[in-house]
């Protein structure tokens, strides 16, 4: 006689060692994968020793070949002809500690219901949570109808380097469904911004400082543009259900040697935070005709534009099965409606829509994002359990 799903969850829990999980995670925040350089390979070789005694086969995928302890890790487990892949994800890489630590960054120190630690809430809590589901519903042999897998990414910190390199190796069209551990206080995210980031280099003549009218300000042409950028600029879309308004900031300016010479180059830079509804390529042309309005008008007027980041904004319809079977698994974990929401940052889940426009988005995972990249970062003990446990009925849930 076959099991109820809510049977099954039970079981998976009588494997659910508590003290297990909190020492798995204790050894990823012991392992350095600071990025720069990254190392994250020593992480991805510590997670595929656990998913291997849990006998989930694992691949560590080097991402780089001039730095050779960078890599990505890929598991999986159940039968793919069954039915649909949910593929649960998380990154191994953290920001520079920093000098000022009251606990050790890479101690993993805990103190009651606290572990401190570099990584603890971003994001290495929620890979032990995701590892941890997959070892757990191994151990408890329950049923999957479809295939469960994970990838631990290399370089999310810069650029997403990881992610975009299992994608460019094994593309994501037969991925059905993408969860992502970031930290998420308890709620589910299912929408995050896109951001785009410009560089304008500006270009003119060095003159003396008392004879003007034989150079070219490049700093004053660059006034002159962004000024008008920042007048006519306008988003298609400034509305969301689940996301804060778009933004368009200029967030940095640099120009000039001496006071008294005429700057031959100037640079500035833009820090643009979208919503779905504005295509970057769109807002990037808009941008361009500004620019040339102001060259037509000034024909001194030499600036070009650097794209030096594009993360597309994401969102999945609340209605959407995926986002249902997370509603319905959070509901069974915890007894209480989730409250659903949208992000201000950016996840390893945008090179996959990329490439699968239509692919569902879950965000949720232990520990709380504001207090990420910050001395003393620390993740609550119960959240990763909580966390573990989700991603057991997650599971169980969407591929049923």
């Amino acid at each position: 006689m076959s099991l109820t799903r809510n049977e099954e969850y039970q079981k998976c829990l009588e494997y659910l060692d508590e003290k297990e999980v909190i020492e798995f995670l204790s050894e990823l925040i012991r392992v350095d994968s600071v990025n720069p350089p990254g190392n994250e390979k020593n992480a991805a070789l510590l997670a595929s020793k656990k998913l291997g005694e849990c006998g989930i086969a694992s691949e560590v995928m080097d991402v780089d070949r001039k730095e050779l302890n960078r890599a990505n890790l890929y598991a999986k487990m159940g039968d793919p002809s069954q039915g649909p892949t949910l593929l649960y994800s998380g990154h191994f890489d953290v920001v520079p500690a920093g000098d000022g630590w009251v606990h050790d960054p890479f101690g993993a120190e805990i103190e009651g219901d606290l572990m401190w630690g570099r990584g603890t809430s971003d994001m290495k809590a929620g890979d032990a949570a995701m590892i941890m589901a997959m070892c757990i519903l191994k151990r408890a042999g329950v049923p999957l109808k479809g295939t469960l897998a994970f990838l631990g990414t290399a370089g999310e910190e810069t650029g997403l380097v990881g992610a975009r390199a299992f994608v460019e190796e094994r593309g994501a069209e037969n991925i059905d469904a993408l969860a992502i551990s970031e930290a998420s206080v308890g709620d589910i995210y299912i929408a995050q911004k896109g951001a785009l980031w410009l560089r304008f280099i500006s270009k003119g003549k060095r003159a003396h400082g008392g004879l003007p009218e034989e150079g070219v300000n490049a700093l004053a042409n660059m006034i002159k543009f962004t000024e008008r950028l920042q007048e006519k600029f306008r988003f298609m879309v400034t509305e969301s259900k689940l996301l804060t308004p778009p933004t368009l900031n200029l967030t940095g300016m640099h120009a000039g040697e001496l006071t008294n010479i005429i700057p031959d180059l100037c640079e500035a830079v833009v820090d643009i935070r979208t919503i779905p509804g504005n295509p970057h390529s769109e807002l990037l042309a808009q941008i361009e005709g500004i620019l040339a309005e102001v060259k037509k008008e000034d024909e001194t007027v030499d600036i070009s534009i650097k794209v030096e980041l594009n993360l597309t904004s994401i969102s999945t319809e609340l209605d959407h099965p995926f986002i249902q079977s997370a509603v319905e698994s959070y509901k069974g974990v915890f007894n209480r409606e989730p409250a659903i929401k949208g992000v201000t940052y950016g996840t390893d889940a945008v090179p996959f829509r990329e490439v699968n426009p239509d692919l569902p988005l879950v965000i949720y995972g232990p520990g709380d994002s504001t207090r990420n990249h910050k001395l003393d970062e620390y993740v609550e003990i119960s959240s990763v359990i909580d966390s573990t446990k989700f991603y057991i009925a997650l599971a169980l849930e969407y591929l049923k």
